[in-house]
């Protein structure tokens, strides 16, 4: 039995126990029986007897338990980690093989990528990829209403661009329009695909980090995409599956496979109709949507290994190829033998202490891949001459991460194929002991359960993707009184290019049920969590103010208008902006002050704070409301006294 640390904690059932009498005067004030024959010491004499046992224990635990209480945080041994990304076609250069080629092709998933300096470090597609040269001639969003929005130029200059708009609703459908350079069409000559063949549509978005920085290392189906695909070509609509996506519905950086299996014919020229029949908590917002993108993996698969058995007991074969890649819950080695024509599948145990002679079984030492057969008692022993083969996957784990910006070649591409505009991110070295408890404790504080107001608001901003901006605990009134019931307020960001705020509110019952989904299953049994939008109270300013001699009035003005925007923030743009307060109402003596401030204004001339079409005194909020200007019904005129005949 191994120890961990037996002697770290002290502490005993006495010590314990004194500890919490000693705490019981500043926890609870109005407990004033201290004897043993009161329920609440008892409770804390069995609490004490109860820690003094899990500390004891914590100390003997054997590694098979560790691995076990690591589990249930999902920490569990892995190896190598492949570094992941996507190269992007290079149109800028015309001799470019995007620009140059006019053949479709398919790119084998045993194609070598690699850097254009480095072609030692090997990268693979990520599945057999479809090439076919061509180019975007439109793409546009069509809305719910059947009004048009262009977005071709600006998906060419990487300006960002909503593609299914402000509301991303179930009706609005983003409508891609490809052009191929092939004669042959979208497919290659033979018009034939092989197995499992994509063709990949890439996403790049403005602030989001690549997806491979998300937990999807594994080779697992991804989750559903909420976007559906439909092609539409001269002889009809088809609807395209996604096999694929790491965008989420394009609101972070990745790619979209699409299986062209069923498309009839080779069609030059289509569209592809994007849309999200769900809708999307949140408006996606792109810099570049571009087709026939490479989504690569660091990772090299090793077939048909064939040592020979040699018949002793206790057979080994050291895997000639270093950096065992496997992902936790994924056979690391798949091992067959063939003796004439029967082929046996021998299995991966942990100890083989525990078969019988007949079970075909093997020990792996990943961290040195090794493989160790039986011995003919524990575990069948393989026969000398015996033909094995091995199969796995080898990577490079952390040395596979790559910068962004670099030129890549690709096997079948004459050329530069392309650069990886975002880094190749994602690889890792095989797991340790130090790092799995590492990452256990990490997730033990950041996935707790919510117990308190201030974890179930620090939760919600820290979600991913949905961009909470600002959250708080709504004070709950007698005739509201739930029990059992949270309302937390959540705001979500702004467009950071944007002054004012948008002309409507962005809290989408949508975007709210998306919240309220991600932090339920972490609130205790028996709690239920509602979330709001902030009750917002929206008012125009109408001013007139006098400009100091030789200050410029337009320029005032605009500085005026920007210092109301400024103290009436409503959620930051940056750490250290500062935010308006809820509940605090908005008057004309705050107005005055802040307008005098600005630096110009030499007076106030004229206020009114306008309110439904009528001016106010105060712009009343409620206790968890807050007040939203309205920048473009909002007039600050500069005063320009006329002057008067004298009586």
């Amino acid at each position: 039995m191994s120890l961990l640390e037996p002697d770290r904690i002290q502490r005993r059932y006495a010590e314990l126990v004194e500890l919490g009498h000693s705490r019981l005067p500043a926890l609870a004030p109005r407990h004033t029986d201290h004897n043993a024959h009161d329920p609440g010491i008892t409770l804390m004499e069995l609490l004490a007897a109860v820690a003094e046992a899990q500390l004891y224990s914590a100390g003997r635990i054997r590694r098979d338990e560790r691995d076990a209480y690591a589990a249930l945080f999902g920490v569990r041994p892995h190896g190598a980690r492949p570094a992941r990304g996507l190269l992007w076609p290079d149109r800028s250069r015309p001799d470019a093989p995007a620009n140059t080629f006019r053949a479709s092709t398919v790119i084998d998933a045993d194609a070598d990528v690699h850097l254009r300096d480095n072609p030692t470090l090997q990268f693979r597609p990520r599945c057999p990829t479809l090439w076919a040269p061509g180019a975007l001639r439109r793409l546009a969003l069509r809305s719910a209403a059947g009004a048009w929005k262009e977005f071709t130029a600006l998906n060419e200059r990487g300006v960002g661009f909503l593609p299914f708009g402000e509301a991303a609703g179930t009706h609005d459908v983003l409508v891609m329009t490809f052009e191929t350079l092939a004669q042959s069409g979208l497919f290659p000559t033979d018009g034939a695909l092989p197995a499992n063949t994509c063709w990949a549509i890439g996403v790049r978005v403005d602030g989001s980090p690549a997806s491979d920085d998300n937990d999807d290392d594994s080779d697992s189906p991804a989750k559903a995409s909420p976007l559906s695909a439909v092609l539409v070509t001269d002889r009809g609509r088809r609807s395209l599956p996604i096999v694929e996506d790491t965008t989420a519905g394009m609101l972070r950086t990745g790619h979209l496979l699409l299986d062209l299996a069923g498309v009839d014919g080779s069609p030059a020229r289509f569209s592809v109709e994007w849309r999200a029949p769900q809708g999307l908590a949140r408006a996606a917002r792109v810099l570049r949507l571009e087709p026939n993108v490479l989504p690569i993996v660091q990772r090299i698969g090793i077939r048909d290994e064939l040592p020979r058995a040699t018949g002793q007991p206790g057979f080994t074969h050291q895997l000639e190829v270093p950096g065992l890649c496997f992902e936790p819950g994924l056979e690391p080695v798949e091992i067959t033998s063939r003796d004439g024509a029967d082929t046996r599948a021998w299995r991966r145990c942990k100890d083989l202490a525990k078969q019988g002679p007949a079970d075909p079984a093997f020990e792996l030492d990943a961290a040195n891949g090794m493989v160790r057969f039986g011995n003919g008692i524990n575990g069948m022993r393989p026969a000398a001459g015996l033909q094995l083969s091995a199969a796995y996957a080898v990577s490079d784990g952390d040395d596979g991460n790559v910068a962004r910006n670099r030129w890549w070649t690709v096997t079948g591409i004459e050329g530069l194929f392309g650069s990886n505009l975002d880094a190749v991110a994602g690889g890792a070295d095989p797991s340790d002991r130090a790092a799995m408890r590492h990452t256990a404790r990490q997730r033990f504080e950041d996935d707790r359960a919510l117990v308190s107001a201030d974890d179930i608001r620090q939760a919600a901003e820290r979600l991913p993707l949905l961009g909470v901006a600002r959250s708080w605990m709504a004070a709950i009134g007698i005739a509201q009184t739930q029990t059992g019931t949270l309302r937390l307020v959540a705001m979500r960001t702004r467009d950071a290019d944007a002054n004012a705020e948008p002309a409507d509110p962005p809290e989408t019952p949508r975007w709210l049920g998306a919240i309220r989904r991600a932090l339920a299953p972490r609130l205790p049994l028996g709690t239920r969590l509602v979330v709001i939008a902030p009750r917002y109270r929206g008012f125009a300013v109408q001013a007139k103010v006098a400009v100091i001699p030789g200050a410029d009035p337009t320029a005032v003005c605009g500085d005026v208008r920007a210092a109301l925007v400024e103290r009436l923030r409503l959620v930051p743009q940056r750490v250290s902006d500062a935010v308006r307060a809820t509940g605090v109402p908005v008057t004309l003596r705050d107005v005055t002050a802040w307008m005098l401030r600005v630096e110009g204004v030499a007076d106030v001339a004229s206020l009114a704070l306008i309110v439904d079409g009528r001016p106010v005194d105060t712009v009343a909020v409620a206790a968890d409301g807050l007040p939203r200007l309205d920048l473009d019904a909002t007039r600050i005129e500069p005063h320009r006294p006329t002057s008067g005949v004298r009586p």
